[in-house]
């Protein structure tokens, strides 16, 4: 494990998965980008895209990806796998005149970003996106007791957010939010499908009894990761 001297990432994970994992990995990208709604022919802009399972996902299904990553190996091991790819933080990239994506995708990156660099990032990219574009973005949910175990689990994590917060944030960059959501549950894996299902019914029955306990009515995602799509607005 080793982490940049700004500690702003730290290096965990694999890039290698095995057959079950990539089916679940596949089903969370399928259910993830229907929800936001990316059109089969996109170009996609990835913030973060650590070891580019996404971008791979995304161009065997003919979408046009770039990625922006800030951790130097994982850059190397992207670009030597043949991604269109670039090396540092948003504002680093000088993209050609013109330049205008469908959508960007940012799984699990918002979340390693202060309020005035979310601000500043969403600003570049509400200039980035064609009319229309949409962010997606998951994180985990600052909402829920079951985020904690995520946002605290990270050294290098710098806000919690829930869907409020990124309603706020949306209305200062010119965006509007569109959905907020548990992220996907996936049924693929090493365990029943069957049960997994139950499972999530007895989640949305807490959900819904803790409505009714604490937000006079008004149901709150649980879920340790929650997922949003802010609209660009013209």
């Amino acid at each position: 494990m080793t982490e940049n001297p700004e500690v702003r990432y730290v290096d965990t994970g694999s890039a290698t998965l095995d057959d079950v994992e990539i089916e679940r990995l596949h089903e969370d990208f399928e259910i993830e980008m229907s929800r936001a709604a990316i059109a089969p022919d996109a170009c996609v802009l990835e913030l973060g895209y650590g070891h580019a399972h996404f971008m791979d996902w995304a161009k065997n299904r003919g979408w046009t990806v770039v990625g922006i990553e800030i951790n130097p190996a994982l850059h190397a091991a992207a670009s030597s796998a043949g991604h269109d790819v670039h090396l540092g933080s948003l504002e680093d990239v000088d993209f050609p005149a013109g330049t205008a994506f469908d959508a960007v995708v940012a799984f699990d990156v918002f979340e390693h970003l202060t309020i005035a660099e979310l601000t500043a990032t969403l600003n570049l990219l509400h200039k980035l996106l064609a009319p229309g574009g949409a962010v997606f973005a998951r994180f985990p949910n600052g909402g829920s007791p079951f985020g904690l175990a995520f946002m605290a689990g990270d050294i290098t994590h710098r806000t919690a957010l829930n869907g409020s917060a990124m309603e706020q944030l949306g209305a200062l960059t010119g965006f509007s939010l569109e959905l907020c959501e548990n992220a996907a549950r996936t049924v693929s894996g090493r365990r029943a499908k069957f049960l997994k299902r139950v499972a999530f019914k007895v989640c949305d029955l807490i959900e819904v009894a803790v409505g009714v306990l604490y937000f006079r009515g008004r149901r709150m995602p649980l879920d340790p990761d929650l997922v949003c799509v802010l609209r660009r607005q013209d």
